[in-house]
């Protein structure tokens, strides 16, 4: 079900399905809560999943059917994280598992830090705690003019390689034409906002230190934009956390290997008590 909701000055899509414990899907940059699909379906199709799980899959400011952001706005990850609350509140849930990938990460952790209380339980993929070097913040601001003198299409050459895995590039052209359509749509003002926000982000490696909820790291082992390395990082800051490395996989990890990728996520969801 499509439906969306009243954040800040906008307003924001968002998919639910299934029902019971409430789990909480953040996407990726530059794409949007379609990449959740494969994920949804297993809930949508399943009934043991389904009686289990409420998936809720928001869209940030700009991308799939959300609303833009002003011109020149910042969509800091911390005003992510709080679009993301602005959704729980929306519904009447308190607490949920929140999963983040990539860019959904970096605002799964800014929630976890400001929100703590809302977070049963953490899911991060392909993603890292630790904040941009200055070269690439540079390149992000970069990328953020670029886009909004040139439109979205122009991050469609230079990510979808970076995006994807060797094994993918080589066994799924249509994942990668998926890919350019949906990069293609994304809003100049949302990717520009969202880019300047990536930058602008601390390092959060406390914050995992500081967990004491259960804590899963997913990745792929053909992963270059946040490599295993990071991952390992993220697990050794992270007390009693889970770490599976997904072979096969790039950064998209839930699109390109999704049956791993679930069994990961469901089968570390069951073991955890509500």
């Amino acid at each position: 079900m499509l439906n969306s909701y009243p954040s800040r000055s906008q307003r924001l899509a968002y998919t639910e399905t299934g029902t019971g414990e409430p789990l909480l899907l953040l996407h990726a940059f530059p794409l949007s809560k379609e990449m959740w699909e494969p994920q949804l379906a297993v809930i949508s199709s399943t009934a043991g999943i389904a009686g289990s799980y409420r998936c809720l899959a928001p869209d940030f400011p700009g991308f799939g059917g959300s609303e833009p952001p002003a011109a020149g706005e910042v969509s800091g990850m911390d005003d992510l994280a709080a679009d993301a609350v602005a959704l729980l509140d929306h519904l009447g849930i308190e607490r949920a598992v929140v999963c983040g990938l990539s860019m959904g990460g970096y605002v799964a952790l800014a929630l976890c830090e400001a929100w703590p209380e809302r977070v049963r339980a953490l899911v991060l993929a392909d993603t890292r705690a630790g904040a941009d070097a200055p070269e690439a913040q540079e390149k992000r601001h970069t990328t953020a003019r670029e886009v909004e003198e040139s439109g979205s299409g122009v991050l469609v050459d230079s990510m979808i390689p970076r995006l994807l895995g060797a094994s993918t590039l080589a066994a799924k052209p249509g994942l990668r034409e998926q890919l350019e359509r949906r990069i293609a749509l994304a809003s100049p003002a949302g990717v520009a906002a969202a880019q300047r926000g990536m930058a602008a982000r601390p390092d959060r490696g406390a914050v995992l230190a500081g967990l004491r909820i259960p804590v899963l790291i997913l990745v792929g082992d053909e992963d270059i934009l946040t490599p295993p390395e990071e991952s390992r990082r993220m697990q050794r800051e992270a007390p009693g956390s889970e770490l599976v490395i997904l072979p096969g996989a790039g950064h998209l990890s839930n699109l390109e290997q999704p049956e791993a990728f679930n069994r990961a996520l469901f089968g570390f969801l069951a073991r955890q008590t509500v």
